[in-house]
């Protein structure tokens, strides 16, 4: 084992010994920053006698523990460390009640949530690269075929768009939308809020050939991008007024290798699915819609937390020590 795969596994080490403690520290901070993510209204039963910032924090460490919300409620109470950090000393709140509040947390609240722990990455403005994976629901939809008057089943998918930092492994932006949404669609939208948050002029972003589009290329170059799309073997030097276009097909074809060289980058992003449905499951636990978005986003902030804290351990930015402190 070289050196340096030594170093990461001993922050891989240090990470996991404190990762439950310091993903509650973590949004534990964020979310008292915040505002209250809802108004709690009469008439709503046991939400009135829990503080709606608290119930944002027990919503998300369900989906960190990979709880359902009957056994949130079960680990609430065999854990009073937990309770005394969040100020439930007294009643513990229940499974509908976790659920009742996980419907009312805005979606664009978890994008903030998720905006703020990207702030903890202090090295950033290295290669790009995006893409998209399925995740499952749990339940199966059926739908009658019209051709053959017989009922079929088919699972039901979400799919994750997301845009990560080669270098770190971080998912710098995300997007939950339905299976059908075409890719580019979903990485349009990420570049509009994502791009003006960019390192240096000509970092690269790599996609795959589903994003082969001069619109994308231009897209791409206009906050300072340097496009890698992998070309098909009829794709034509044109540009058709993308130069970004000419200049990356002109690559491909005149130096492969160099192509090849940056593009590569790309694989990064299948580890990076690869890793967040290992670590919270290539499914959603949740029935509604609206709640399967927020389930994989509160999975795509944990698991931030802990590679952004990987990430600053192995640069010796975050010690045992400082870990012991910030989980006490």
């Amino acid at each position: 084992m070289t050196l340096e795969a030594k170093r990461d596994q001993r922050a891989y080490d240090l990470i996991q010994g404190h990762i439950s403690g310091l993903i509650l520290a973590t949004i534990l901070r964020i979310v008292l920053e915040l505002d209250d993510p809802y108004e709690v209204r009469p008439g709503l039963g046991g939400m009135t006698a829990y503080p709606p910032r608290i119930m944002a924090v027990v919503c998300i460490i369900r989906d960190a523990e990979q709880k359902t919300f009957r056994r949130t409620s079960d680990y609430l109470r065999a854990s009073p460390d937990l309770r005394r950090k969040l100020g439930l000393a007294g009643r513990i709140p229940s499974s509908s009640t976790i659920s009742r509040s996980y419907s009312m947390i805005p979606e664009r609240y978890l994008y903030e949530i998720h905006r703020r722990v990207l702030s903890d990455l202090e090295a950033r403005g290295g290669p790009a690269a995006g893409d998209s994976t399925g995740i499952a629901e749990r339940r199966t939809d059926k739908w009658m075929d019209f051709r053959t008057d017989k009922v079929r089943h088919r699972k039901g998918w979400l799919k994750l768009h997301a845009i990560i930092d080669v270098n770190s492994r971080v998912i710098l932006d995300y997007f939950v939308t339905r299976s059908r949404v075409a890719d580019i669609s979903g990485m349009r939208t990420m570049l509009e809020r994502f791009g003006p948050c960019v390192g240096p002029d000509g970092m690269d972003f790599c996609l795959d050939s589903a994003y082969l589009a001069r619109e994308m290329c231009s897209l791409l170059a206009e906050p300072g991008f340097a496009p890698y799309i992998k070309p098909k073997k009829n794709t034509c030097r044109n540009a058709r007024g993308s130069q970004s276009w000419r200049v990356m097909v002109d690559l491909y074809r005149d130096d492969l290798p160099e192509f090849k060289r940056h593009y590569h980058q790309r694989s990064i992003i299948e580890a990076v699915f690869g890793a967040v449905k290992t670590m919270y499951g290539s499914y959603v636990r949740c029935r509604r819609k609206d709640n399967q978005r927020r389930e994989v986003a509160a999975r795509v902030i944990c698991y931030n937390i802990e590679l952004i804290a990987r990430f600053n351990a192995e640069r010796g930015r975050l010690t045992r020590q400082s870990l012991a402190a910030i989980t006490a």
